[in-house]
């Protein structure tokens, strides 16, 4: 069967063909009005595997990682700054958080869209973890800890008892922008992400998610699916196959978290994955530039969902992992490095890989990056780094934290920028004066609509964001024409200040912690430990992990293999990462252990040369050492890194490169297979003319 592909665009009602039915797993015949312009699509219904293919690396719980000097240091200014105060304050755009229905501080809505306390949460909670395991929390002095452990208790008790939501509302009547489907997705994430360090609550937030999971399966098969639930459907897909990795091997047996059973529950999770896939944004087509939308080579003039940045970094960017791991195809694999390559060539800026304010717009330097695509992109990286194990994947990740995060934020992390640009000549409003309004009969104008305060800069179209501009015309791509006309947003937003929208305020949090997160990954059955960023961070294994990347409670996951943290790893393994990297170029690593084991380091790829205790190592790739730890293995390394200027010629208007033929076959891509993407960089924003 096929499904239609519905268009992001005003049009008249249509009815949507069969879809599969997720909850049944059996065919059915839906008939769903929808106000959107909706055409066959000869995209069939993605085929459901049995099993899931396994990842190339495992990400440890944040309860085993705790992450120390200079990086401890920044989560713990952004635990006592904006972000730890957001739930207790009543600065402009607090309210999102402090008066969210979420948590019932609030007996109205602030507007119709829950979106706000998740996004905070999921950036909050892990940096409460990371900062426990740490034992640091003696330093956080916003209390934040304790209201997260009062958000997530709330949301916990009130699930809903008869369909098992989580969240204020089902699927927000009377949506008409896709939010309902995806706006709750970030509090699942935020649940799990708890587990991982508040263990005792494990069992009950499986059976919470998976409840809600299943709950929003029947959604999917019924629902049209558009604008932001259609462009970020990869979320669902990816919090799926953590519950198909993690929960449903360890509660396999345990009928209050899988009412339906372990291999029900995984069929139904993995036929939701495929059917919202399918009905979702088609992200191949638009990259190849072969259906109705396609990836702009420029600067976009008008609003839409799918040229929204954000919606590309959190949506396309997980798109390629997600559906490998679905279908094992060499080709959804290679997808990753022309996604990669696009974005660079046609989009690519010096510090942000792509230009999106809010939209794409193309490689002015004058343009800019929203901070909201800045960490949505780290975070959809880190997740392509654990699936494909590529070090140019971790390679982007530093390259945007160490460079676009920090610039996006003030040194105390009380003021956040919403968008920043590389040549940003003057910070603020920088549209000219709208003209005089006319003058009626007694000399006064005729219409005053002054606007002032933090918001002044949205009386223009710079002052239009997301849903308002939602009914403006799709644009059409005028290659090689050039254009440069900015959303607005570098007009007005590209100055520091406390909430500008708020996307950017609840967002912004979830870069620091997750970067810290991702220092080390596990190498499955393989009794070893990547060391996959130099940043000073220590890592224990205890002999039992809760909440691992796969399979934490031991025995057959449903990836098909053997993969739990504590049948593969030496127990009792620490890690310990000094130094200052990325501020100094010679990085001390300690490692303790009971039996000798693998230890994997990655060689950061923008380095000379580098050598580990003398011996040489290759710059983009990682660097192996077998028999590490144990009574008689090596305990101590020095990773010492060569620097030297890099000039990279090509960036602005003037580096694009001759347009490609990006065709719908693999042939135009690099490598074919998981490990066609390799361990050499993708290119890393330096497409030169």
């Amino acid at each position: 069967p096929c499904v239609e592909l519905c268009v992001d665009r005003p049009g008249p009602s249509r009815s949507a063909r069969a879809v599969r039915r997720s909850l049944s797993m059996m065919a059915a015949r839906l008939m769903v009005a929808t106000n959107l312009t909706c055409s066959p699509s000869s995209r069939p219904l993605m085929p459901v595997p049995s099993a899931l293919q396994p990842t190339a690396l495992l990400i440890p719980p944040l309860s085993t990682v705790a992450p120390a000097g200079w990086m401890q240091e920044q989560l713990l200014i952004e635990a006592n700054g904006l972000a730890g105060y957001l739930s207790t304050s009543s600065f402009p755009g607090a309210d999102r958080v402090n008066s969210s229905l979420w948590t019932n501080r609030s007996s109205h809505p602030i507007d119709s869209i829950t979106q706000w306390l998740p996004y905070w949460t999921n950036g909050i909670v892990p940096l409460v973890g990371l900062l426990e395991s740490a034992g640091a929390t003696g330093r956080i002095h916003s209390g934040v800890g304790a209201q997260i452990d009062e958000a997530m208790s709330y949301v916990l008790a009130h699930t809903n008892k008869t369909n098992g939501w989580i969240g204020p509302y089902t699927n927000e009547p009377g949506d008409t922008n896709g939010h309902g489907l995806w706006d709750p997705l970030n509090m699942l994430r935020s649940l799990l992400q708890y587990s991982q360090y508040r263990v005792s609550l494990e069992r009950l937030i499986a059976a919470a998610c998976i409840a809600h999971l299943i709950a929003e399966a029947r959604m999917i098969a019924t629902d049209p699916i558009i604008k932001w639930a259609a462009t970020r459907w990869p979320t669902y897909v990816e919090i799926a196959f953590y519950v198909v990795d993690n929960l449903i091997p360890k509660y396999a047996t345990d009928a209050m978290v899988l009412p339906l059973g372990a291999e029900a529950t995984s069929a139904l999770l993995l036929n939701a994955s495929a059917l919202f896939a399918s009905k979702g944004m088609d992200w191949r087509s638009y990259y190849h530039q072969v259906g109705r939308l396609q990836f702009p080579e420029g600067s976009v003039p008008g609003w839409n969902t799918h040229d929204h940045g954000v919606n590309n970094a959190e949506g396309a960017m997980r798109w390629p992992a997600v559906t490998w791991r679905l279908t094992g195809d060499p080709d959804d694999a290679a997808q990753q490095e022309v996604m990669l390559h696009m974005l660079d060539t046609y989009q690519g800026q010096v510090a942000t890989l792509f230009c999106a304010d809010e939209i794409f717009c193309g490689r002015a330097p004058h343009r800019g990056t929203e901070t909201c695509a800045v960490v949505e992109a780290m975070a959809s990286l880190e997740y392509a780094w654990a699936v494909f194990g590529s070090t140019a994947l971790m390679d982007r990740v530093e390259r945007l934290g160490l460079n676009a995060l920090p610039a996006a934020l003030t040194d105390d992390m009380w003021a956040h920028v919403y968008v920043q640009q590389a040549n940003s000549v003057f910070a603020g409003k920088t549209e000219p004066a709208p003209p005089a309004p006319p003058m009626g009969a007694a000399g006064l104008p005729e219409k005053a609509a002054a606007v002032v305060g933090p918001d002044a800069g949205r009386a223009a179209l710079g002052g239009h964001h997301e849903e308002e501009l939602a009914t403006m015309p799709s644009h059409a791509h005028q290659l090689g024409t050039p254009r440069d006309e900015p959303s607005g947003e570098d007009k007005g937003s590209n100055f520091y200040g406390i909430s500008h929208f708020p996307c950017c305020i609840t967002n912004f949090p979830q870069g620091w912690p997750k970067l810290a997160a991702h220092a080390f990954a596990l190498l499955p059955d393989a009794r070893g430990v990547v060391v996959a960023s130099l940043m000073p961070s220590t890592l224990t294994l205890p002999s039992s992990i809760v909440g691992a990347a796969h399979g934490a409670g031991g025995g057959e996951s449903h990836t098909g293999k053997h993969t739990a943290v504590g049948a593969g790893i030496t127990a009792g393994v620490t890690v310990s990462v000094g130094g200052a990297y990325p501020f100094d170029d010679s990085v001390p690593i300690s490692v303790a252990s009971p039996a000798p084991f693998t230890l994997a380091v990655r060689i950061p790829s923008w380095a000379s040369s580098a050598s580990v205790n003398g011996v040489a190592a290759t710059p983009g790739t990682l660097h192996t050492i077998h028999g590490v730890g144990g009574p008689d293995g090596v305990k101590e390394l020095l990773v010492r890194l060569v620097t030297a200027v890099q000039v990279e010629r090509g960036w602005g208007p003037a580096g694009v490169p001759a347009r490609a033929d990006h065709g719908t076959d693999s042939a135009d891509t690099a490598g074919g297979s998981p490990a066609g993407l390799g361990t050499q960089p993708l290119n890393a924003g330096s497409a030169t003319a």
